[in-house]
């Protein structure tokens, strides 16, 4: 018997011991895996295609135009699923495609520019973060992305987010937005340039084996049928891949650690070499900039007042809504992975 009992307790001692430590390494271990997030472009226009893609499984992002039929009902279901929210802010592009009254444009005076943005911001209801819709002009010039964001610096402080959606080789967005201090990244892969199934299979590849590579990757999306469909399928997969699907704010943080602010003179710095041309970098074709408009949608209803806890149901899934609230929600704290699984230098950056 007191064998027996020295036994028992030694196996007790022995599971406690072993719960303690699997408490204890698996946020370790499960941070140490190679994370993704995904941003959900062009939201706001359509309402059925904004629902289906409000049920996507996961920590999504969503970038929504501020002049979408039905951004604002969508942008508050978003904020109430607890998803995060971004202003996808149309920006003048070298293709010249129409962008809309709310529209950045290069040749703006900085006042009307800067109305501009203060408008688009107050057009996306709890955006915590901005991407650019189309571009490819503006985020290569110093003088209006500086602009940008000092507002965004003025307006919402640095824990806004800001994502360079990358429409451009020779962009200066994402430097610029670190020396600013402001919480930036910067687009991988474009899921669905290519809206051809085996296409989206490559590019989901792609993404996946980048954020192995670096430890992380994110990607764009966009809510097209056959998109939605095809994420609907794969995302579930991610974690039989060994892949972490993280919520933007984690990502970058995990890529960056916290960035430093600026000093002052730096903007004077800008407006002297504005005008100068960015170099190139590397021989790459300049990639097609993300310019499908949102189609025109049917009239609906706006979205009514939503009780908290209530449901809403979309596509044969129950919502569940959290509160709103004035403030995003305070992330977890995260550790900054080694200085090799940082963000490449931009030439480095695989485009399409």
């Amino acid at each position: 018997m007191p064998t027996q009992r020295r036994l028992s307790g030694f196996l007790t001692a022995a599971l406690v011991f072993l719960c303690l430590f699997d408490s204890a390494v698996a946020p370790s271990q499960a941070q140490d895996r190679p994370s993704v997030a995904l941003i959900i472009d062009d939201m706001g226009g359509a309402w059925q295609a904004g629902l289906e893609a409000l049920a996507l499984p996961g920590a999504l992002a969503y970038a929504f135009l501020p002049e979408g039929a039905h951004t604002r009902a969508l942008a508050t279901l978003a904020q109430r699923l607890g998803k995060e929210v971004l202003l996808h802010a149309p920006m003048e592009s070298r293709q010249g495609e129409a962008l809309g009254p709310m529209g950045l444009m290069a040749t703006m005076p900085r006042p009307r520019f800067e109305a501009t943005l203060r408008q688009q911001l107050a057009a996306v209801p709890g955006a915590v973060g901005l991407n650019n819709h189309m571009g490819s002009l503006l985020t290569e010039q110093s003088r209006p992305m500086s602009w940008l964001l000092e507002t965004l610096l003025h307006e919402r402080a640095k824990d806004f987010m800001f994502v360079d959606s990358a429409t451009t080789t020779r962009s200066v967005a994402l430097p610029l937005a670190r020396q600013y201090g402001l919480k930036a990244t910067r687009r991988d892969v474009f899921l669905d340039h290519d809206v051809d199934p085996d296409a989206m299979d490559r590019q989901w590849h792609r993404w996946l084996n980048l954020a192995r590579r670096r430890g992380s990757a994110l990607a764009i999306a966009h809510p097209r049928a056959s998109s939605l469909q095809f994420l609907q399928r794969r995302l579930p997969q991610l974690a039989e891949e060994a892949l972490r699907l993280v919520p933007l704010r984690e990502l970058i943080a995990l890529q960056t650690g916290q960035p430093q602010p600026i000093s002052v003179p730096f903007t004077a710095a800008l407006e002297q070499r504005a005008d100068a041309t960015p170099p190139a970098i590397e021989n790459r074709p300049e990639p097609t900039p993300d310019d499908d408009a949102p189609p025109p949608a049917p009239e609906t209803p706006s979205l009514p007042p939503i009780p908290s806890g209530d449901a809403v149901e979309t596509g044969g899934q129950s919502l569940m809504l959290a509160p709103l609230s004035d403030k995003p929600a305070t992330p977890a704290p995260v550790k900054p992975r080694s200085q090799s699984n940082e963000s490449p230098a931009i030439s480095e950056f695989e485009l399409f």
